[in-house]
């Protein structure tokens, strides 16, 4: 009990008075009033529009597949009644606009050209729509009648304007544009920047500044966000932004796992957006939630077909007859399990106080100590893992095995057993993997300046560190790491990867125990200069050759 009460004390020294409130100081969120019900998400799948509740419950096909039509940018009424769309079909090469309704039926064209028109968004009052069209040789936005009556241009460009979002009070359009990089070639996506503009489309004023693409904005229902996605680390990201383009957030904050096509939910608690990398496939995208603060995020779809093209239904406000009161029910708690066993030796008897690590894919580390019987429990949540690694560590032993894991195709879920035999050392046994420490509940890296004692985003370099260099140097936190008889910090090897793939050694300068925790070590790298724009990168360390877990740190220029 003392040494895992010291465990407590000293983590929350480390993650409360430096993680916590540098997290907290940097972002500022405001959870928006609720602006109306979340209805059903509509999507395109295989060139085919789908419907499905927000759970991943009831998803309904509303358009035909494989019969030569090709549908796409589904966008839901004001009422929540309809549904607006592109569709292009063996006959008619460039799309043009359809109604339909909730359900899919009375799909109805709108517009009639021979050049493209995609990309209906319609006004607050579902009076009208704005869309993109080419008709008069590029991409400009337009405005017509909801029945595709009086089609107004609206943009004026010789380059790109498309991506057009009506804000909530319909004063406003957001929109996409390449008009400050004239003529761009090569990757023309480095052009598209976030603009908004009157709803007559007076007074355009740019939102993002960047050299990678920002593109697709979507109105929080209250007005005052806007979410769109960037690539200016490196991969797709979802972004929120105040609406007059200030306090630009990555809202996942992560820069190793993409996220794009954001839809706000209509009573403004959560954005819905497809990602790749999380669902371990590189050829599909699924759709996800996250709250608006940046927590919870979770799975919607599961398929092999790339998901895109989010819209939110309104919920529908027809009044329906008062049931008759029933009970509340109590929502199922998410069902933990627990990881336990017994460290002994050779002659089967208890070891106590071993620090035992459970390394978990999703939720980092959790550290605890054996009992006077070398007894230990870890709990998990079930459902959400993919792998379970324990690990016992204690100076002048050997354990056998090293460590124990369970690895599932799926998920894990049920009570797990793993136990071990521990024998006296004098020197580390071979294969011997460290294990970088965690933030509580999360696989970012509990770290800290070595000077300053504050936490990530970590500059490269700075005026306080006391080095001739001024380059900063970055204190992580290990377990399972112990040098052998005449060996150095030498025999340990760092590394950071970008979100590129890109790998840049770090310097190891220092190696040694937390003063009062033994168990628990120190290593202090120097950041290169090569990751000043990684922005994000995954820290590993290795141990004569034998690499360990990876953790995420945030670096700034």
């Amino acid at each position: 009990m003392n040494r895992t009460s010291r465990l407590a004390r000293l983590i929350c020294l480390l993650i409360v008075l430096a993680a916590f409130f540098c997290f907290v100081a940097s972002i500022e969120w405001r959870l928006a009033e609720a602006q109306g019900t979340n209805g059903r998400i509509a999507f395109t799948s295989d060139s085919t529009i789908y419907t499905i509740n927000p759970d991943g419950s009831g998803i309904t096909q509303l358009t035909p597949s494989g019969s030569g039509t090709f549908d796409r940018l589904p966008a839901w009424s004001p009422d929540g009644t309809k549904i607006a769309f592109g569709r292009t079909t063996f006959q008619i090469s460039a799309p043009e606009i359809y109604v339909m309704n909730a359900d899919g039926s009375n799909q109805t064209r709108i517009t009639t050209n021979s050049a493209s028109d995609r990309q209906p968004s319609w006004s607050p009052d579902g009076t009208r729509l704005a869309f993109v069209s080419n008709r008069d040789g590029n991409d400009e936005i337009y405005v017509m009648n909801a029945d595709g009556s009086n089609q107004t241009r609206l943009t004026n460009n010789a380059d790109f304007d498309f991506d057009p979002a009506w804000s909530p009070d319909g004063t406003r359009i957001a929109f996409t544009s390449t008009r400050d990089f004239p003529g761009i070639t090569g990757n023309i996506a480095n052009g598209f920047e976030v603009y908004v503009m009157n709803a007559d489309g007076t007074n355009p004023v740019r939102l993002t500044n960047n050299s990678a693409s920002d593109s697709g904005p979507s109105w929080s229902p209250d007005g005052t966000r806007i979410a769109f996605a960037s690539q200016r680390d490196g991969l797709a990201l979802v972004y929120v932004m105040n609406a007059d383009g200030s306090n630009q957030i990555n809202i996942t904050q992560s820069t190793t796992i993409d996220s794009s096509d954001p839809e706000w939910s209509p009573d403004g608690s959560r954005i819905a957006f497809t990602s790749y990398k999380r669902v371990g496939q590189t050829s599909s995208d699924d759709i996800f939630l996250i709250n608006a603060d940046g927590s919870n995020i979770t799975r919607v779809t599961n398929s092999s077909f790339d998901e895109h093209d989010l819209s939110w239904q309104p919920g529908l406000s027809a009044p329906t007859p008062t049931p008759t009161p029933s009970p509340t029910p109590t929502p199922s708690p998410t069902p933990s399990f627990t990881v336990s066993g017994v460290v002994t030796d050779a002659s089967s008897k208890g070891i106590a106080e071993v620090a035992m690590v459970l390394l978990n894919d999703v939720s980092g580390t959790q550290i605890t100590f054996t009992d006077q019987s070398g007894g230990y429990v870890f709990t998990y949540a079930g459902g959400v893992s993919h792998s379970l690694f324990v690990t016992p560590t204690e100076s002048g032993y050997s354990f056998s095995p090293l460590s124990i894991g369970f690895v599932s195709s799926r998920t894990l879920s049920g009570n797990q057993t793993a136990s071990f035999t521990g024998t006296p050392s004098s020197s580390p046994p071979p294969g011997q993997a460290p294990i970088l420490l965690t933030q509580e509940n999360s696989l970012r890296a509990l770290a800290l300046d070595s000077v300053t004692m504050m936490s990530e985003p970590f500059p490269i370099t700075g005026t306080y560190n006391f080095s001739a260099d001024q380059r900063t140097r970055v204190s992580f936190f290990v377990m399972n790491l112990e040098l052998g008889a005449g060996e150095t910090s030498s025999v340990i090897t760092a590394q950071a990867q970008d979100s590129l793939g890109q790998v840049f050694p770090l310097t190891v300068e220092y190696f040694g125990a937390v003063p009062n925790f033994g168990w628990l070590k120190q290593v202090v790298v120097k950041l290169p200069d090569q990751i000043a724009n990684s922005v994000e990168v995954r820290v590993s360390l290795s141990v004569r050759g034998t690499a360990g877990n990876k953790v995420i740190v945030k670096v700034q220029p």
